[in-house]
């Protein structure tokens, strides 16, 4: 077994980008670390993973089946300590499904584990074949809403400093065809940041200023809709946001009106696993 860096090998980085942009666009952010394991030159799995005030964050990590009980993800998981412990990072913080097999890895690895952040999802299609729906928005004129790619300059800049304020410095890995802005006599309003993967289109996040309305965002909701109405599958797409954001609150109460089904749900669990300083040293005398 062997792990690459591939912020020093370059030569598997086509590889990663290649593989990852199928599962999350995001991974490929410039601030992602990114670690193959492989065999005989064979990729057996990877990871990727950010640091932030001496926590690091996995954002992704794959063992492939084959690979899984042969001790693959115990060795990538221990070459990653190793390289953060040296660096004097000493919490891991790792978002885990609910799935049995992943959840028993991370326990064996030492991992706490906490309730995650719970979600809503509903169909769009369930929205658009609603008859309020179609009077409150698709009976009114269209508004403005324009793609990140269409804005002005000036809407650009109101729309990065918008993405920070939620933790986005820039919409790298978002697909700007694709993600919306609406706007109020030159003001935006609100927001839809979306990413297209294999498969589908997630929507990462839904933001309403401070001068929105939750119906605001069924406006973008219309836009993209109307921009994915020639691809198949888009009467199907799901909508999915976190439960604790107030913005996406005040949609729900909206969509709760409509009488929609809307489900909610708990995606996984925050895993975490802190090294203790004491037994890093132990570890240093034991070898």
């Amino acid at each position: 077994m062997k792990t690459y860096w591939l912020n020093h090998d370059k030569e598997r980085e086509d590889y990663f980008k290649t593989y990852a942009a199928a599962f999350d666009r995001t991974l490929l952010s410039a601030d992602a670390m990114i670690t193959l394991v492989c065999e005989n030159d064979e990729v057996c799995g990877f990871s990727a993973l950010t640091v932030d005030d001496d926590i690091a964050y996995i954002l992704f990590f794959l063992v492939f089946e084959e690979y899984r009980r042969r001790g693959y993800g115990s060795f990538l998981l221990g070459e990653l300590s190793e390289k953060l412990s040296e660096a004097g990072i000493l919490t891991i913080h790792a978002i885990v499904p609910s799935d049995e097999g992943i959840c028993a890895f991370f326990e064996k690895e030492g991992f706490e584990f906490f309730p995650g952040e719970g979600e809503y999802e509903i169909s769009f299609g369930e929205v658009c074949s609603c008859e309020k729906y179609r009077k409150d928005i698709m009976g009114q004129p269209v508004r403005d809403v324009v793609a990140f790619k269409d804005c002005t300059p000036k809407q650009k800049d109101v729309i990065r400093e918008i993405l920070k304020e939620h933790g986005i410095t820039e919409p790298r890995g978002y697909d700007l065809e694709l993600s919306m802005a609406g706007h109020d006599n030159g003001r935006v309003d609100s927001i839809l940041l979306c990413e297209r993967i294999n498969g589908g289109i997630i929507i990462r996040m839904m933001i309403i200023s401070e001068t929105g309305k939750p119906k605001d965002l069924l406006y973008c909701l219309r836009a993209l809709n109307e921009k994915l109405c020639a691809e198949e599958g888009s009467a199907s797409m799901m909508l999915s946001f976190p439960t604790d954001v107030s913005a996406n609150l005040s949609l729900i109460e909206y969509l709760t009106g409509l009488e929609l089904n809307i489900e909610e749900y708990n995606r996984g669990y925050i895993a975490i696993r802190h090294t203790k300083l004491t037994d890093t040293a132990a570890a240093e005398e034991a070898v």
